[in-house]
């Protein structure tokens, strides 16, 4: 009785195949972790100063377009 374990030609990639596929299925989990928790930036107020971007500001200016020029939602 052999303990040890044969392998064939066509095993070898499988095992390669294999490790390939679990790195890669873990490097996406890592960069799927790492997204889903990455710290997001709070919007500027109204009161920002006016050298740096507001997004309240933007969103007045989208309002008053939409509401000036007819025919847009």
């Amino acid at each position: 009785m052999a303990i040890g374990v044969r392998m064939k030609a066509g095993d070898a990639t499988a095992v390669k195949l294999l490790l390939a596929l679990g790195f890669m299925f873990s490097m996406m989990a890592a960069l799927a972790y790492c997204i889903h928790n990455m710290k997001h930036v709070r919007p500027l107020p109204m009161d920002a100063p006016l050298d740096r971007f507001s997004e309240a500001r933007a969103v007045e200016h989208v309002r008053h377009l939409s509401k000036e020029i007819q025919g847009r939602q």
